[in-house]
């Protein structure tokens, strides 16, 4: 049976269009219906109470005999009446029961609920005896919604049920969310029947507003009350809690993210530069990557990034400084800044992912506070170096209160140089470094071979500078290897000026350019054996190199000595040590004069010497008459300590004491000083030479762009003025705009 009219929901809206239900739709049937039986009356009948009882859920009828009554309507063509009435009976049923809502001001939502569940089941009972209708009219769950939403938009307190239903819903979820006692069934129901109704837009858009206001207080009380861990922690909770709600209490899924999104806004984006002042900088410091990890995910999902990256680059800051302040002493800051640099990176790579951003704030914090002093780190850097090298055991300092854990495990010497030299990439002065390192590298030169620890240190800086950089101190790995091979050529020719095993030579020919600055030879007096030997050496020199000539520079030999005073020991010390020791082979107290005069040291020299044969505490090979008196006083004598004695066979006696390394170190700084005066001059006049022309901001600009070491805009003035005092530039008047330029003299 075929009919022209519509599907339920459609047949309500056109029954509410139409008026009263005495007018009713024409119904057009295909074919010729059955003749009415006077059995249909008491069937339509039937159906009518029985509807009503069923309502009411006191029917205890046959409903087999209730689906026989519909199938005969239907047969005789009847199928709308029946569907009609149904629906104007569930209508008439709704308006007594909502009536019952409206008079309990007690308990509406629990009585609304309870009138929507019971006439749910209701109509689902309807539609099983109904089924017979045709596919078109056959009453679904659909029609049922909609015939609930327009006898309670009609009853008379329809609207105030409806926002009651809906703040119903947001005070049960608020008091969820606060961990409060409240009925999970009742807001299942509540929220289940704010969708069947299409009244759920309304309530989300309130519901949103009621979450930023509860998150917006929350996040105040957790910033008092907790660290940025702890605050974290709750965030991550309540966003895996309201994904939680929303599935338990079945929200529309449109309902979450911007749930979610009013959680961060509120939680995080908007305090997103107050949170790092909760203890962000000490997480960078322990190296708490896991919370770290999820701050960084947290700010990249509200787009605030840039905060953390600002707060990252600070912190690293703050802790390069203080370990920078915390001693002078190489040995604990160099691996409080190693230590440093591998707990930054590790927070970078595991935390952040090696954000890009994040990683710039990391380099612009180091090459800051190591280059905040003008050669300072690298003063540090090379003593380190200089240390390891050399073979000292260095002792772990205690960790500052802001270091990670030290690592445990023992690490090779090439990897803790490797480690150190990461140091070198953020100093601005490598041309200071490059002086200082060639300054020590001499000295462990001249008085050993070279270790692989400095070959792989040369490599390392060579593959990070190029071979421009270590072309110097590449020559003095191979100045010593010549020499090497000149004193092989040496002995072999000289075998009868050295059989007489007076003493035994070792020469280091060292060209001038490749090493630092040569000490002046004053003209001491050395014993007959070692003359002999240079003057041989020279003429050997000369014939194997014609044109070239030699400087002797006692200041930098080493000499080992055989001393047999309470216990045969050797010693190692510098020419000057030696010949003062050896003038106590005829006597055993000498005044500094006589010292003076028998070799002929330059007094300065004398008294650095003196003060490290006699001061020194462990190794005091002279007794000074006033030991307690640094300086060497005019008249004061000197005499050989006999009951010397030390654990080792082998002693080396250290020759310069801290004070005066840090005389040496004001000196090669002053060198390196004067050598970036000379390069600012090349690059000035190579710009101008090239541009001819230029105003003063573009020619600072391109002069800063090409050097390679930290330059002040006052000393680049400075060299400006100085080239124009000596006539290679030429000062502009200004322009119209006030603006000045210079001219290259050709």
């Amino acid at each position: 049976m075929d009919c022209d009219v519509g599907g339920p929901s459609s047949f309500v809206q056109r029954l509410q269009q139409r008026g009263p239900l005495g007018h009713r739709p024409r119904v057009l049937v295909r074919g010729t219906p059955r003749a009415p039986r006077a059995g249909d009356e008491a069937g339509v009948s039937a159906l009518r109470e029985a509807v009503k009882a069923i309502c009411s859920e006191t029917f205890s009828g046959s409903r087999e005999q209730l689906y026989r009554h519909v199938e005969a309507l239907c047969v005789s063509g009847r199928g709308q009446q029946v569907f009609q009435e149904l629906l104007e009976e569930v209508a008439t049923q709704l308006d007594l029961h909502l009536a019952t809502v409206a008079d309990r001001e007690d308990s509406q939502l629990q009585e609304l609920v309870c009138v929507w569940r019971k006439m749910g089941r209701v109509f689902k009972d309807l539609c099983k005896i109904y089924s017979f209708l045709d596919r078109s009219r056959n009453p679904r769950r659909e029609a049922f919604a909609d015939l609930f939403r327009a006898r309670l938009a009609a009853a008379l307190d329809g609207a105030s049920l409806r926002a009651a239903a809906a703040a119903g819903a947001r005070r049960l979820l608020d008091a969820e969310r606060r961990q409060e006692a409240m009925d999970p069934e009742l807001l299942k129901s509540l929220v289940e029947l704010l969708r069947s109704l299409d009244f759920y837009k309304d309530f989300e858009v309130a519901f949103l507003e009621q979450s930023a206001q509860f998150y917006r207080e929350a996040s105040d009380c957790w910033q008092r009350e907790k660290s940025l861990a702890e605050y974290l922690l709750l965030a991550d909770e309540h966003l895996k809690a309201e994904e939680q709600r929303c599935d338990t209490y079945h929200l529309e899924p449109s309902t979450l993210q911007p749930l979610l999104e009013v959680l961060r806004q509120e939680v995080l984006a908007k305090k997103a530069e107050d949170l790092l002042e909760l203890g962000f900088a000490q997480l960078v410091c322990d190296v708490q990557v896991s919370d770290l990890g999820r701050l960084y995910r947290h700010y990249k999902e509200v787009d605030a990034l840039a905060h953390l990256r600002k707060a990252f680059g600070e912190a690293v800051r703050q802790g390069g400084r203080r370990a920078m302040q915390s001693s002078e002493d190489a040995k604990q800051v160099v691996p409080e800044l190693v230590r440093w640099l591998g707990s930054t990176q590790e927070v970078l790579s595991l935390a952040f992912g090696n954000d890009a951003g994040s990683a710039i704030a990391q380099k612009e914090a180091f090459e800051g506070f190591l280059n905040a002093a003008p050669n300072h780190a690298a003063k540090l850097l090379t003593r380190y170096l200089d240390v390891l090298l050399r073979g000292d055991e260095v002792t772990p300092a205690e960790p500052l209160a802001f270091a990670p854990p030290a690592r445990v495990e023992k690490e090779s010497l090439e990897v803790r140089i490797q480690r150190a030299l990461q140091i070198f990439r953020y100093l601005a002065a490598k041309d200071a470094f490059e002086a200082f390192f060639k300054k020590d590298l001499a000295k462990r030169l001249l008085q050993r071979s070279a270790s692989e620890g400095e070959l792989a240190a040369t490599t390392w800086l060579r593959e990070e500078c190029g071979g421009a950089y270590t072309a110097g101190i590449e020559g003095m790995f191979q100045d010593m290897e010549i020499s090497r091979v000149l004193a092989q050529v040496f002995h072999s020719e000289a075998k009868t000026l050295l059989e007489e095993r007076i003493c035994l030579s070792e020469v280091s020919v060292l060209t001038t350019g490749k090493w630092p600055s040569v000490p002046s030879s004053p003209a001491i007096k050395l014993p007959m054996p070692i003359q002999r030997l240079m003057t041989s050496f020279e003429a050997f020199y000369g014939q194997q190199h014609r044109g070239r000539s030699l400087r002797w520079c006692p200041a930098w030999g080493r000499c080992w000595l055989r001393a047999n005073a309470a216990a045969k020991k050797e010693l190692v010390v510098s020419h000057f040590q030696a010949l003062v020791l050896l003038c106590f082979n005829g006597s055993d107290v000498l005044s500094y004069e006589k010292l003076q005069e028998l070799t002929q040291i330059p007094p300065a020299e004398l008294q650095l010497t003196l003060q490290s044969l006699s001061l020194h505490r462990t190794v005091k090979l002279l007794l000074k008459e006033n030991p307690k008196e640094r300086d060497v006083l005019p008249g004061e004598t000197f005499s050989y300590h006999a009951n010397f004695t030390h654990k080792l066979y082998r002693i080396t006696v250290s020759q310069i004491s801290p004070k005066e390394q840090l005389q040496e170190e004001d000196a090669v700084e002053q060198r390196v000083v004067g050598s970036r005066q000379h390069e600012l001059d090349a690059v000035v006049i190579r710009v101008m030479k090239s541009k001819k022309r230029m105003t003063h901001q573009e020619l600072l600009a391109e002069v800063l762009s090409s050097v390679r070491f930290p330059v002040e805009a006052a000393e680049l003035q400075r060299r400006i003025e100085s080239l124009i005092e000596r006539e290679y530039l030429e000062r502009q008047p200004p322009n119209d705009q006030g603006i000045i330029s210079y001219i290259y003299l050709a």
